[in-house]
This record gives structure tokens, C-alpha cells and sequence, in this order.
């Protein structure tokens, strides 16, 4: 399951992959982003309406929960290439440890892991493809917690994450 939150751009990711890809001579047209949420449940079958809701009100911005949803806020069919960014699929991090406790708590007993990947959409002149945006990666995440998620995750296993040694 994924859920996407919208929100504030972290700056410093932002100007580090800005600062990446002039050092390639490429002109930026634009750099959105934007957090997936990937939760894994007990078994395949899929949460009641009710207990979607309730996870999807744990992970919504309390001031903006309009701002969290099941489907991506990056544009369909955008001119740009998503590069995705997210925790090394090798073991459960510590936010993932705290967001199933809670989620324990709230009555999801189902949720066994939570994970929360970045995304950005790149607009660039030339555009770039996805295999070369992964190439200025390491300017957003470090190596040696995170990988590049190639395409978007279906289970926390190495398929759809780059396994690149840091």
C-alpha cells in the first residue's frame, strides 16, 4: 500500500540537487517533491474502509490533511523524470519501529511496516531519463542507509530498490 503527503520542500535537498545537476550543465526547469508512505500489512488482504482511514489519518498533516492521499501529487505524465529516494529494504528503520507501535496502538495490528520514501519530479533542459537523474542521487541521500527506488515498491524485498554498495 502507498500514500503520498504533499508538503513543504525540504530546502536542503533542494539545493543539493540543484548544485548536482549544474555541475552537469543541465538547466533546471522545475524540482517538486513530495513523501511516499509504503505499509506493509500482516497478509495480503487489504485494510476496511475503516481502518484505511484511520491510517490515512495518522499519516496526514494535522493542519492540512487534505494534503495526504493514496495517489501521487506529482503530475501524470509530467515532462520531467521521478527520481525516488528511500531506506535500505535490508531492515526496518527506526521511524518504521515507531510509526507500527502507533499504529498498534490506534488498533492496525495489521501494519507490520511503515516505511516513508522522498520523491522528487526533475524538469530539466535537456531532459534527462530516470537512469540519468539516478546518477546525481547521492547529492539527496546517503548511500549507506538509502538506495534509489527504481520503480515504486510492491514489498520490502531488493526487487524495484537500486542495491548499490555506498
Amino acid at each position: 500500500m502507498r500514500y503520498y503527503r504533499e508538503g513543504e520542500d525540504n530546502k536542503a535537498a533542494d539545493a543539493a540537487l540543484r548544485k548536482s545537476l549544474a555541475a552537469a550543465s543541465v538547466e533546471i526547469l522545475s524540482i517538486r517533491q513530495e513523501q511516499c508512505y509504503y505499509a506493509q500489512l500482516a497478509d495480503e488482504r487489504a485494510l476496511s474502509e475503516e481502518d484505511e482511514s484511520r491510517l490515512l489519518w495518522l499519516l496526514a498533516e494535522t493542519f492540512e490533511p487534505t494534503k495526504t492521499a493514496n495517489a501521487s501529487f506529482l503530475p501524470v505524465g509530467a515532462a520531467g523524470s521521478v527520481l525516488e529516494v528511500g531506506p535500505r529494504l535490508s531492515f526496518a528503520t527506526a521511524f518504521s519501529s515507531n510509526a507500527v507501535s502507533i499504529c498498534e496502538s490506534c488498533g492496525l495490528p495489521q501494519v507490520v511496516r511503515l516505511e516513508c520514501s522522498r520523491r522528487f519530479l526533475v524538469e530539466t533542459q535537456p531532459q534527462l531519463t530516470a537512469a540519468q537523474l539516478q546518477g546525481h542521487a547521492n547529492a539527496v541521500h546517503d548511500p549507506m542507509t538509502e538506495c534509489v527506488y527504481t520503480e515504486p515498491l510492491e514489498s520490502f524485498t531488493a526487487t524495484g530498490a537500486e542495491a548499490a554498495a555506498p
